[in-house]
């Protein structure tokens, strides 16, 4: 039975699509899953050094790929015609007709390609976009002897540019923007462990339009938010290597369902000084609700927040709820299955080194509200400094970790 359910889990995930916006970069893309590779490298050209992102995903019956070039001066858009033909030359490839398009208000070209190969006939299927100095360049090519796949349109189309690949960011009712002031700059491009791992893709969280957050109306994620009250701003920051952290005798976990020993269990703590005060999560449509796929602690210490790790994978759009001043997170409430369907914070004001629970108000809700079994975990007063739970693809538990 196990083995069946694990089956078609897997089924319904390789059905999902995978957005990519990689941290840094102004752009984000659709990708039948998620790719198999995601690269940065720097090239040294006759015009100069210039910046290539590579993302590429090969199924049995395609291969999708992207390639941006950020070039030193601005790309021309009058000579993407002459370079599509020298590009298919040097191939020794035969190029379709070449179509004038529009991607967010940039000048771009579509067209077919098919060279010859020992496996037969390969076709393929591109848009070349240029944007101020950066070259967008995609790609879904079928197998030798194949066929263009029949979703090429929607990848091709799923190009973003800017402004327009934060455009979720609006249907979430607490974005927020990921960033670095001059202190910790240092600090956080030197220190991996503070950021996501390497072997995990940065998608469209990293840099959503708005840097606002604040609180909201208790209502459903996938909802619209009531209120009309301009949000305050806020900037998210990494955790710098020299900040130290709560002493491990000084914590207590508060869980659901989570076990430590567990290969999947995490335990994130925030810096010594801070309390948790909000979450970055995203979720994915299946098992007919949506299911929480990622979950990115938030702290604050004064006036700072900063972000934890990510557990799970981000499946934009990315919701955020923060804390108001002088209340921080005091609870959870979730929705439990296989995974967790469904979670809201419950904030409770902050009194010296308690929190108060006859002072409290609830998050949005995220996820599924519907699914899954109901529970809640609750600080007895403690502050709450740290999340923890169990993750792998997306988040099968989640608990908070108090101060004794």
């Amino acid at each position: 039975m196990l083995a069946t359910i694990l089956i078609l889990a897997f089924g319904v995930l390789r059905q999902d699509w995978y957005t990519i916006a990689p941290e840094g970069k102004n752009f984000r893309v659709a990708l039948p899953s998620k790719p198999d590779s995601v690269s940065t490298r720097t090239l040294n050209n006759p015009s100069g050094r210039s910046e290539l992102t590579a993302v590429q995903l090969k199924v049995p019956d395609a291969t999708y790929s992207v390639h941006v070039t950020e070039n030193r001066g601005r790309v021309d858009p009058s000579t993407l015609d002459a370079g599509i033909r020298k590009f298919a030359s040097n191939r020794k490839a035969t190029v379709g007709a070449i179509s004038k398009i529009s991607v967010d208000g940039n000048p771009g070209r579509e067209f077919e390609m098919s060279e010859r190969s020992a496996g037969g006939l390969k076709r393929s299927k591109m848009r070349w976009v240029t944007s101020g100095n950066s070259l967008f360049m995609l790609r879904v090519a079928g197998v030798p002897g194949g066929e263009i796949p029949a979703d090429s349109g929607r990848f091709l189309g799923s190009l973003q540019i800017g402004a327009a690949n934060k455009s979720n960011a609006g249907t979430r009712e607490n974005p927020i923007v990921a960033g670095k002031d001059d202190a910790t700059a240092r600090d956080a491009e030197a220190d991996e462990e503070t950021s996501e791992p390497k072997s995990k893709v940065a998608t469209s969280d990293a840099k959503p339009e708005s840097d606002a957050d604040a609180e909201a109306p208790e209502t459903k994620a996938t909802g619209k938010s009531t209120s009309r009250k301009a949000p305050s701003k806020v900037t998210l920051l990494r955790i710098p290597r020299n900040l130290k952290s709560y002493p491990p005798e000084d914590l207590v976990d508060v869980s659901r369902s989570f076990l430590g020993s567990e290969r999947d269990g995490f335990r994130d703590i925030g810096p010594a000084g801070s309390v948790l005060v909000g979450v970055r999560a995203s979720y994915i449509e299946r098992f007919g609700g949506p299911k929480v796929r990622s979950a990115q602690p938030i702290y604050r210490v004064g006036t700072k927040h900063y972000a934890g790790r990510i557990y799970g994978e981000v499946v934009p759009p990315v919701t955020t709820v923060v804390a108001k001043s002088g209340y921080a997170v005091g609870g959870l409430v979730t929705h439990t299955g296989l995974t967790v369907d469904g979670f809201r914070m419950v904030f409770m004001k902050v009194d010296g080194d308690r929190l108060d629970p006859n002072d409290q108000y609830n998050s949005v809700w995220i996820g599924d509200e519907q699914g899954g079994g109901p529970g809640e975990v609750m600080s007895n007063g403690g502050l709450v400094v740290g999340l923890q739970g169990r993750s792998g693809a997306e988040v099968f538990a989640l608990g908070i970790t108090t101060l004794k």
